[in-house]
């Protein structure tokens, strides 16, 4: 069976809901669709009571929000201060063409013009030199280490030789 049009004049989209509930009403008891006891003009209400609501949802309207003439100043200049930014903010890291090797000149820092501060990349570099350094004093304190176990390694297969060499006297003396 195709569907029928709805009963009530909703838009495209309630279209199949209507009429599938408008089936409903046409169908055979037998087919096992309908209670015993739902009667037609009990579907014909339910139909109407979503057709309604249907019609007080779709007729709902979310109102803009006002914004402030501050608030509407404040975001414009965010986004002036974010509209500018350069190649050098953008990418703060040198080519690897570049020679020179500073990353800290090619980031542009202390910008008068912007309203606030951006730290991160300084913070990743501080970051960066301060992981370095701690890794540079971790290796000299290890090679200090290796340098004294090997002293120790040395002195103790000298004092092995010397035992030796006194061993191997003492046995020459008793024959």
């Amino acid at each position: 069976a195709a569907l029928t049009a709805p009963l009530v004049t909703l838009g495209e989209g309630a279209w199949p809901v209507t009429g599938g509930w408008s089936l409903l009403g046409t169908a055979d008891a037998g087919v096992g669709h309908l209670s015993a006891g739902a009667s037609l003009p009990c579907l014909q209400d339910e139909i109407q009571a979503i057709a309604s609501m249907m019609e007080k949802q779709a007729k709902i309207v979310v109102k803009p929000k006002e914004v402030s003439q501050e608030e509407k100043q404040r975001k414009a200049a965010l986004l002036a201060q974010y509209a500018n930014v350069t190649d050098e903010e953008e990418y703060p890291f040198p080519d690897p063409d570049e020679q020179d090797g500073s990353i800290a000149t090619a980031v542009n820092i202390g910008s008068e013009k912007s309203l606030f501060r951006n730290t991160n990349v300084e913070d990743v570099l501080n970051a960066r030199k301060l992981e370095r350094e701690l890794l540079r004093d971790e290796f000299q304190k290890k090679k200090e280490q290796d340098k004294l176990q090997r002293e120790k390694d040395k002195l103790a297969k000298q004092e092995r030789k010397e035992k030796e060499k006194k061993r191997t006297q003492k046995g020459e003396r008793k024959r």
